[in-house]
């Protein structure tokens, strides 16, 4: 039977100006570390279940079939990690995390919300980024190449990308970035230098920085908002499933 966890354990209350998330700064690395050992064993698992899946479902070599794989391993491999680490071994629970309930119509208003993120991020900071010479030029190049009309991508190529994009790293980066990341620095530095350097690591590991600045800024301002990371999920999930829509789209017109 798992005892109480420790007062103070959930996501920062309003009523604790000076919230100290529960774990440490080593225990952080360890999810970190567990998670990569974590991503490969799923990798590995991945690759041989693949070769018993009929080639009509996974076509051999198909790009985002493999991306797919690979960023469902990463995912899940970290989503294990915080599980053993943070949950399990601290006897912590989830809302420790940020995983709280919140309203419906508070979930369902970051759908449109999700919608206008997306597109100032296309119209105005993309550009802005590609302006600067920020972010990773050949990332950019190796994505074109994926999702090129010359690929012959199928509708069933799209789900493939839907599932690690829209479903697992919702979740998983919520609960690194603004769970844990957010979490501890919350109680240290203060609300709005821990908005700052949460959102600043969560751009600089995705590459493409001022629009995922501003998003990481904005999803670790609803987990303060609302002592909740449900609405940064779908939030965030909106965001990215509208991504891959849209570049489905684009192919499909050409």
């Amino acid at each position: 039977m798992i005892s109480a966890p420790p007062a103070g354990s959930h996501f920062p209350p309003t009523t604790q100006r000076h919230f100290r998330a529960p774990w440490s700064f080593r225990e952080i690395l360890a999810v970190l570390a567990v998670g990569a050992v974590f991503a490969i064993v799923l990798g590995v698992a991945g690759i041989v279940i693949s070769t018993f899946v009929p080639s009509d479902v996974l076509p051999e070599g198909s790009p985002p079939a493999d991306l797919a794989a690979v960023a469902s391993a990463i995912y899940g491999g970290f989503g294990i990690a915080t599980w053993l680490v943070i949950v399990r071994r601290k006897r912590l629970p989830w809302s420790s995390l940020g995983v709280v309930p919140v309203k419906a119509k508070t979930a369902l208003a970051m759908i449109p919300a999700g919608l206008v993120l997306l597109f100032v991020n296309l119209l105005l900071l993309t550009p802005l980024t590609l302006f600067l010479g920020l972010g990773d030029p050949d990332a950019g190049q190796e994505q074109q190449e994926i999702f090129s009309p010359e690929g012959g991508l199928r509708a069933l190529d799209y789900l493939w990308l839907l599932i690690p994009l829209a479903i697992l790293a919702p979740i998983v980066e919520e609960l690194g970035f603004r769970g844990l990341v957010y979490g501890y620095m919350r109680g240290r530095t203060g609300v709005i230098l821990s908005i700052i350097v949460s959102a600043l690591v969560f751009a600089v590991l995705h590459v493409i920085i001022p629009p995922l600045f501003v998003m990481g800024a904005i999803l670790a301002f609803l987990a303060e908002r609302y002592r909740s990371i449900v609405p940064g999920i779908v939030l965030h999930a909106t965001n990215n499933a509208l991504v891959v829509v849209i570049i489905a789209i684009a192919n499909t017109a050409e």
